[in-house]
């Protein structure tokens, strides 16, 4: 009679060894994974799918309302705050304390006064990216905070969205779109005003963001990467240049012997990253936004054809 209950407690004593095995190695894992240089895989095999719908779902939200909102907010925020420019007030404030023999410009405020206003724009976006390109590097006891608000997954915060676009894990990914943009902000400044320029910046990028999650969550692999980056974003402006400015020619980054017709743009990046997202569907994780580079591509050329120059 004592052989069944020795039986069900020797299974019980080795399920919770096992158990606690399971959790010491699943602490091991996300242990190591805060703490790794490379980005996380975000989800694992078996999780539920209502995570990810509940974050599809909120996500949709917040990117619908943010994108209203810079539509209708954006432009008269700046037609009422550029004209008062209140910085100019502190300037003055300043100046008041100097001495005549302090009073020359710096390096800074003549490379400043000398950018055209896209230039200025593009500058502050290029600041912003090392600010939070240095946090990912050097605030390592916040990776935390970074993983829930400055990369896009299942598993971060809906506001992730936005901050994604000015967050770049990678130096080579840092340095390339930052590049591409500071090599547009010259031509761009013929078709943009600051704000229409900043409202195409902001809605591709958040756009392509929460696109990319969608098609990973319906289609992609179980095991994904998380988003961050301003690839889209910039796809967009390329993809607005190439209808822009059709016979205007691109160089390739280090290679400037290599020129490409700004039309052509239009077919060879789509059709990489279609060959580039093939790969990835083959099980082949290449660490590269696809999806967000297809999306940002097509939203500058609509953009084009729906608004025309600026």
């Amino acid at each position: 009679m004592l052989i069944k209950p020795l039986l069900a407690f020797r299974i019980a004593s080795n399920s919770t060894v096992i158990l606690r095995g399971f959790q010491r190695s699943t602490k091991r894992i996300r242990t190591n994974t805060i703490n790794s240089k490379r980005l996380p895989i975000t989800e694992l095999p078996g999780k539920s799918n209502d995570r990810k719908l509940t974050w599809i779902l909120k996500g949709g939200v917040f990117t619908a309302l943010s994108v209203g909102a810079i539509e209708l907010c954006l432009e008269p925020a700046y037609s009422y705050f550029y004209p008062r420019q209140p910085y100019k007030m502190f300037e003055e404030y300043r100046r008041q304390f100097e001495s005549p023999h302090t009073r020359r410009k710096s390096r800074v405020e003549e490379w400043w006064l000398v950018l055209s206003p896209i230039e200025k724009v593009t500058a502050g976006i290029v600041f912003v990216n090392c600010c939070v390109f240095g946090m990912w590097r050097f605030a390592k006891s916040q990776r935390r905070f970074m993983y829930k608000y400055f990369t896009a997954s299942h598993r971060s915060s809906s506001s992730s969205i936005l901050f994604a676009n000015f967050s770049h894990f990678g130096f080579f990914h840092l340095l390339f779109n930052c590049i591409c943009l500071d090599s547009m902000a010259s031509l761009l400044n013929n078709f943009f005003t600051p704000p229409q320029f900043l409202k195409l910046y902001l809605q591709a990028g958040m756009l392509s963001v929460y696109g990319t999650m969608f098609v990973r969550t319906l289609v992609g692999p179980r095991i994904q990467v998380a988003v961050l980056g301003s690839s889209g974003s910039i796809m967009a402006l390329i993809g607005y240049i190439s209808q822009a400015v059709p016979n205007d020619e691109f160089c390739i980054i280090f290679s400037p012997s290599i020129r490409l017709q700004s039309s052509s743009m239009m077919y060879i990046i789509p059709a990489i990253d279609t060959f580039g997202y093939l790969v990835q569907r083959l099980g082949y994780n290449t660490r590269i936004g696809h999806e967000a580079h297809l999306i940002g591509i097509f939203i500058g050329y609509l953009y084009f054809h729906l608004y025309g120059w600026s």
